[in-house]
């Protein structure tokens, strides 16, 4: 297993998206329903989980909810931490 100097410093996971952050955006229509709310926190669960197995960098992940809508923002400070989460994430 690899070290993750930033996770064993606990500073890996940020609690807000910087500006210089590269962004991806998933949204959820219709989440009114108990089943479609519990899908958006699984999927956040999943994609934190998946980050922290597959990539090295500093990253954040905030749920915004909006009526009955939810958009989930993934930020990245490593482009091309964006780019292999958008390749090799399979639920996208």
């Amino acid at each position: 297993m690899k070290l993750k100097p930033l996770a064993i410093l606990g500073n890996r996971k940020l609690p807000i998206i910087p500006e210089y952050f590269q962004v991806h955006t998933i949204y959820y229509n219709d989440i009114a329903s108990t089943k479609n709310r519990f899908l958006v926190t699984t999927s956040e669960r999943e994609i934190i989980s998946w980050i922290e197995t597959n990539l090295d960098k500093r990253y954040a992940v905030v749920t915004h909810t909006m009526g009955n809508n939810a958009v989930i923002r993934i930020g990245f400070e490593d482009p091309s931490d964006l780019l292999m989460f958008q390749l090799g994430y399979p639920n996208l």
